[in-house]
C-alpha cells in the first residue's frame, strides 16, 4: 500500500529481531498519578467538576505501569478522570504541563504550599470538553467516531500544552474502534516520515520537535495510523512464522530512549 525508503525499512527489519524482545521491560519516564490526582483535589469548587470529586480520593495503588496493564485498566475502569490521569503520568506529562491542560489556564504556583492555581479562575469549559471526547471512547457510547473525527475533536480545545503527542496517548488507551488508534509523538511521527521517505507529520520547529497542532489533521493522522498497519503486515510476510501487530509496530518505532538503556532504532532516527 505504501512505499518506503528501503534503507530505513531494512534497518527496522534488522532492529526487529534486537530491540523488541525489550520493549517491556522498560517504563519510560512515569510520574506518579497520586501526586496529579493530588493537585487537582487543592482546586476550589469553581474550577473542580462536583462529579469527579469521589473518584479523586481514592489513591492509585501503582507508581509505575506498562502498557498492557494500563490499556487492562483503561477497559476495566469506567471513571475517566482517574483513566486520564493514569495516562498522562504514563506519559511523563509534567505537574504544570498537566495542570494546565486540566484548567485550560496558565498557573501560579504557590511556592510554600507547592500547589497550582489557575490565573483565569473560571476557565474550565476545556476541561470539561477534553473529558467529554474521552468519555465518547467509552465501550458504552452509542454513535462512535472515527479515529480521524476523534483526533479533529482534540485538535479544536484550546488545551494548554496538551498537543498530538500528549492526546493521541488518550486515544490510544481509551478507544475502543474497529480501527485501533496509535500514538503520534515526535519518536513514531519521526519514524514514519524516515520510512516514507516524506515530511507527512509537520513537526514543530524545536531542538526536540514533536507533531504540532498546526498542518496536521484527523486526515493526516489517519494516513499515520495506516502506515503503522501496512508496515505490520509487510514485516509479518518476510518475518514468517513470527506475527507482529500493528501496536508492536507502533512499539518497535518509538523504541526506548536513556543514556543506558537506549535502543538501536532510537539511535538511528535519533542521526536523522
Amino acid at each position: 500500500m505504501y512505499k518506503y525508503n528501503q534503507v530505513h525499512f531494512q534497518k527496522l527489519l534488522e532492529v526487529y529481531d534486537t530491540d523488541f524482545h525489550k520493549l517491556e521491560l522498560s517504563f519510560g519516564s512515569q510520574k506518579d498519578p497520586n501526586t496529579f490526582r493530588k493537585h487537582l483535589l487543592t482546586l476550589d469548587n469553581k474550577l473542580l467538576n462536583d462529579r469527579y470529586k469521589d473518584h479523586l480520593q481514592q489513591k492509585f495503588d501503582h507508581k509505575e505501569i506498562s502498557i498492557k496493564e494500563l490499556k487492562d485498566y483503561c477497559r476495566s475502569n469506567n471513571e475517566t478522570i482517574r483513566k486520564l490521569i493514569c495516562i498522562m503520568a504514563w506519559g511523563g506529562m509534567k505537574e504544570h504541563q498537566f495542570m494546565m491542560c486540566m484548567t485550560g489556564s496558565k498557573l501560579h504556583k504557590h511556592k510554600i504550599e507547592k500547589t497550582y492555581q489557575p490565573k483565569d479562575r473560571y476557565k474550565i469549559k476545556e476541561y470539561d470538553d477534553l473529558t467529554h471526547i474521552c468519555e465518547k471512547m467509552n465501550y458504552t457510547y452509542k454513535n462512535k467516531l472515527d479515529r480521524s473525527s476523534i483526533y479533529n475533536s482534540f485538535a479544536t480545545l484550546n488545551l494548554y500544552q496538551c498537543g498530538p503527542a500528549y492526546f493521541t496517548k488518550l486515544m490510544f488507551f481509551m478507544s475502543h474502534l474497529a480501527e485501533p488508534c496509535f500514538i503520534m509523538d515526535q519518536w513514531t511521527a519521526r519514524s514514519i516520515n524516515l520510512l516514507v521517505d516524506k515530511q507527512l507529520i509537520t513537526m514543530r520547529k524545536s531542538k526536540n520537535p514533536s507533531p504540532s497542532k498546526e498542518g496536521n489533521s484527523g486526515k493526516i493522522y489517519n494516513t499515520f495510523c495506516q502506515v503503522i498497519e501496512d508496515l505490520s503486515k509487510k514485516i509479518t510476510e518476510i518475518k514468517k512464522p513470527r506475527t507482529i501487530k500493528p501496536e508492536d509496530v507502533e512499539q518497535l518505532i518509538f523504541s526506548r530512549g536513556g543514556k543506558k538503556n537506549k535502543l538501536e532504532w532510537r539511535k538511528y532516527v535519533e542521526t536523522y
